[in-house]
């Protein structure tokens, strides 16, 4: 409130010179016969009086600097307006762009505020259609209509569900969960869900809920678990492959001298044959169990793609017309050569066409093609066949050890296959659909060294 003189508000002044002036006299009759004792009313009035005008005009610039500060006051409003405005905004775009999915949460279950990431990255539905509805509903009716399927891993400690029941609370204190989030098609997530409870002023308590993606770190977790498994499983493969490698190869020489033996008939010939076979295969597979303890030491070198793929192929050729398989070779002649080891690389793809040949049990067509990608400043060896397919349920899994769709099958060759080519810095992928054939395509970084083979040789 201004002030004019004195220690009284001015209106109160006015008051008291309407009160000395004589009756109908308005200001007119001046100066008043009883005026105000000095420091009241208008503060030091002046006791010869004030003339009307001076008077005025003092009203009407107190008047003028009172609306300037009412217009400053409105302005303040106004700036200040827009600044919670955009400091709204900014919030409202970084709670909405968060990486993890945050809501909030009423005492009766209702989301009261949910960001972007949470709506359409994990439930798939529009900000509108999740905020104000029950969170106890929005799950039953993504189990229902979407399928969605939430497997809490590891309860915590006050065994708080995720999801409480009508009659339970949403938890006194802070909660968190391991959660395997399973959609329609069968895709699975990792999340780990933290629901923090708070008091504002408010009567009734909120909850906070975080929903944080954590596949990548379950995975990592997962596989350093395997790899345990793998370093513990190669120290019995040792074992087991000095402690029978041995017998098995006195086991073979026997047999071999057996089938030199001419006086031997045709049907023991055949089941001779038949135990030489299933030896052989038995030392092939100690022989991978002694390679995943102990993987080979590479020796680098530059190597020309194309002479190994006509080398396996030709040591191959003689099975393949056998099975009734066909190979057609498409090698690009201007590929470079990469720096890597040949006979690691060799078994990648005699492996890849092993798999090839018993994948077409009626007979087929094998399809090895290598490509020059200058883009990528990469080769590119690509094995197609005609065969049968691999199923969707096992085809993320096939690099994985012990994984095998065969019925005799270790499930290590597609493993150590990959774990070959990311020691050379490349990448292995596959494509493939039912009875429609499978494409495995290897992608190595070539080297600018000399190609150490002819490329125009056969």
């Amino acid at each position: 409130m201004f002030f004019f003189g004195g220690t009284k508000p001015w209106h109160k002044g006015v008051h008291h010179a309407h009160q000395i002036t004589p009756s109908g006299g308005g200001l007119g009759a001046w100066p008043p016969k009883n005026p105000p004792p000095s420091g009241g009313g208008l503060g030091a009035w002046p006791q010869q009086g004030l003339h009307p005008r001076t008077f005025n005009r003092t009203m009407n610039t107190m008047a003028n600097q009172l609306q300037d500060y009412i217009k400053e006051l409105e302005a303040n409003l106004r700036q200040q307006a827009d600044e919670l405005r955009r400091s709204r905004d900014l919030l409202r775009v970084i709670f909405d762009n968060l990486p993890e999915g945050l809501l909030l949460l009423d005492a009766h279950g209702t989301l009261l505020a949910a960001n972007q990431t949470f709506c359409s990255h994990i439930v798939g539905r529009r900000p509108q259609d999740v905020v104000g509805c029950s969170y106890r509903q929005l799950w039953h009716d993504l189990a229902v209509n979407d399928g969605v399927q939430l497997t809490t891993q590891g309860p915590n400690d006050e065994s708080q569900p995720l999801i409480p029941a009508l009659d339970q609370s949403f938890g006194a204190q802070m909660n968190q969960w391991r959660i395997l989030y399973t959609d329609l098609v069968g895709q699975q997530r990792w999340f780990k869900v933290e629901r923090v409870p708070f008091q504002r002023d408010v009567i009734e308590p909120q909850w906070i809920e975080r929903w944080r993606d954590v596949t990548r770190d379950e995975a990592l977790k997962r596989r350093f678990l395997l790899q345990d498994q793998l370093a513990n499983l190669g120290h019995l493969a040792a074992s087991v492959a000095h402690e029978v490698g041995n017998p098995l190869q006195s086991a073979m020489s026997c047999l071999e001298l057996c089938r030199e033996d001419r006086t031997i008939g045709q049907n023991s010939r055949e089941y001779l044959n038949l135990a030489l076979g299933e030896l052989e295969r038995m030392g092939r597979t100690m022989e991978r169990l002694r390679q995943l303890y102990r993987p080979p030491q590479l020796e680098w070198e530059p190597v020309d793609l194309n002479q190994v793929l006509r080398q396996v192929t030709q040591f191959t050729r003689r099975k393949l017309h056998q099975e009734r398989v066909q190979i057609d070779l498409d090698l690009a002649y201007d590929l470079p050569p990469i720096i890597g080891q040949a006979d690691a690389l060799r078994q990648v793809f005699l492996n890849l066409i092993l798999n090839a040949q018993e994948a077409m049990p009626q007979g087929g067509t094998v399809w090895i093609a290598s490509r020059h990608k200058a883009t990528d400043r990469a080769c590119q060896i690509v094995v197609s066949d005609t065969g049968v397919g691999i199923s969707p349920e096992l085809l993320p899994y096939i690099f994985e050890p012990f994984r095998s769709g065969k019925a005799q099958g270790v499930g290590l060759g597609l493993y150590l296959c990959q774990q070959i080519v990311e020691q050379h810095a490349g990448s292995i992928e596959v494509q493939s659909h039912l009875d429609a054939g499978t494409t495995f395509s290897v992608l190595l970084p070539w080297s600018d060294a000399t190609p150490q083979h002819d490329l125009d040789e056969e």
